[in-house]
């Protein structure tokens, strides 16, 4: 039983460390304007582009077509991105003022 639970707690890890060893490739693709001195609304649309990339991707997996609620969703993520990009301090902070509320 205690040679069965060390297995299984080394091939947790194991995959985990995999998967943070994934992840973090792909962050480094997605940093890759950052070390050619992109500035930061160049790198906003590289993360988007690759988010909708992935987004195409699982569609295409998937047999799905896009929706119009997936179609908003990704207008809010492009407009999150944006509003990133906007905020990092090397970048003259704009506010990003609320849509107005009829009274």
């Amino acid at each position: 039983m205690y040679v069965l639970s060390v297995v299984l707690v080394v091939l947790v890890l194991g995959g985990t460390s995999w998967l943070l060893a994934l992840s973090m490739l792909k962050l480094l693709d997605v940093a890759q304007p950052a070390r050619l001195g992109a500035g930061p609304r160049a790198i906003a649309h590289v993360r988007r582009d690759a988010w909708v990339r992935s987004w195409d991707e699982h569609l295409g997996q998937h047999g799905t077509r896009q929706t119009g609620q997936d179609l908003a969703f990704e207008r809010d993520i492009e407009a999150f991105v944006e509003g990133c990009g906007t905020s990092l301090p090397s970048v003259p902070t704009e506010r990003i003022q609320p849509p107005s509320r009829a009274t």
